[in-house]
C-alpha cells in the first residue's frame, strides 16, 4: 500500500504495516488511544470535553499510532509516506 492524499483507512489499517519516511523504516505497533489531556487549553484556558467526544465517536477514541522504530535516519518535509 503507498499512502496518497485519497488515503482513507485509519489506525487499525496500518497496523502490521512497514512505514518508509525518508531514510526511515518503523513498523506500525498499535493506535493510540487519547485520553482527557486532548480537552486541556495549553494556554492555561478552560478545558473542552467536546474534543474527547468528537475523537471516542467519530475515530474509535484513536489519534495516532505507535511504532517500533526498524532503521533510524532522517525524514524531511513533504516527502511521501509509503508503506508495505
Amino acid at each position: 500500500m503507498t499512502a496518497t492524499p485519497d488515503f482513507a483507512g485509519d489506525e487499525r489499517d496500518l497496523q502490521g504495516c512497514i512505514l518508509e519516511l525518508g531514510t526511515v523504516k518503523l513498523q506500525v505497533r498499535s493506535p493510540i488511544e487519547r485520553c482527557v489531556v486532548t480537552t486541556y487549553d495549553p494556554a492555561g484556558g478552560d478545558s473542552d470535553p467536546r474534543i474527547l467526544r468528537f475523537v471516542a465517536q467519530q475515530r474509535n477514541a484513536w489519534m495516532g499510532i505507535y511504532c517500533d522504530v526498524l532503521t533510524p535516519g532522517a525524514a524531511r518535509i513533504g516527502e511521501a509516506v509509503t508503506s508495505h
